[in-house]
């Protein structure tokens, strides 16, 4: 979707490694919202009375994938964008017309209390390039509702690179802190097996933030922003030879809590 004014201009350049990693500039002046299309009299055809111009349609061309949500411009569905649709153990994951940055829609995913489980509530989609250099992913996150930090392994990830099987890079949330991790064996379903505290942040609960992982493949290296706060470059050790997929949505374990989030205008560039 497109950003109005007001939350474009409260949100401030971050300078990262990578491509689309301006706040704020997201698709420029606000859009201005057409009248209804005349169908003429015989013709009993849909009025569409938001604006005529997509986040997405006004990006066309400037990154590898793109998704505003807001499917009824181009005829695709959720799931025909994000082939991966996973839901888990009473999660729930779609699109959501009564919450969002501009009208008239965002993504929703929820998980409830996982102690004890890992639950997803998200969309995935791979891309076909082996062995990638360097993958960005950044969109508008807000969060709904999120838990402590849990005392055993575990948290809440919003989302997730991967490479093949048994790798993954991601981010999780807590109430008061945003978490990098690598994960070299995958063997818990994708959430930390190591974990990298960064940059302590003030509760981004309830507040529309853009968000930022940009993983340098070839220098192995990831930095991250959220919310303004920058953290990076931290040190990884990515395999070669395997297509990157990328999910977006919550991955919950053993957190005491239901956790909710919504996602819009999601970004995403991958380089040979």
């Amino acid at each position: 979707m497109r950003l109005g004014p007001a939350f474009a201009l409260a949100l401030a350049p971050i300078l990262v490694g990578g491509v689309g990693v301006a706040f704020g500039a997201c698709g420029g002046a606000a859009f201005t919202a057409g009248s209804p299309d005349d169908a003429g009299p015989a013709i009993d055809a849909p009025v569409v009375t938001g604006p005529k111009e997509s986040f997405c349609e006004l990006e066309a061309g400037t990154h590898t994938f793109c998704d505003d949500f807001d499917n009824e411009y181009d005829g695709s569905t959720l799931t025909s964008l994000w082939p991966t649709y996973d839901r888990s153990n009473g999660a729930t994951a779609q699109d959501d017309t009564a919450f969002f940055v501009s009208s008239p829609n965002s993504f929703e995913a929820a998980c409830p209390n996982s102690v004890g489980q890992l639950i997803h509530a998200r969309i995935g989609k791979q891309f076909s390039v082996t062995s990638p250099s360097h993958v960005v992913i950044a969109f508008e996150l807000h969060l709904d509702m999120v838990g402590l930090k849990p005392t055993v392994a575990g948290g809440t990830t919003f989302v997730l690179l991967t490479l093949g099987a048994n790798y993954s890079i991601g981010l999780t949330a807590n109430t008061d802190q945003i978490n990098a991790y690598e994960d070299i064996t995958q063997a818990d379903g994708g959430l930390d097996e190591t974990t990298e505290m960064v940059t302590p942040t003030p509760p981004l609960l309830g507040n529309w933030v853009h968000v930022t992982l940009d993983v340098d493949l070839a220098s192995e290296k990831v930095n991250a922003n959220v919310n303004g706060n920058a953290f990076g470059p931290l040190a990884i050790t990515p395999p070669s030879g395997q297509q990157p997929a990328i999910f977006i949505g919550l991955s919950s374990r053993e957190v005491a809590v239901a956790v909710e989030a919504h996602y819009d205008n999601v970004t995403i560039d991958v380089t040979q």
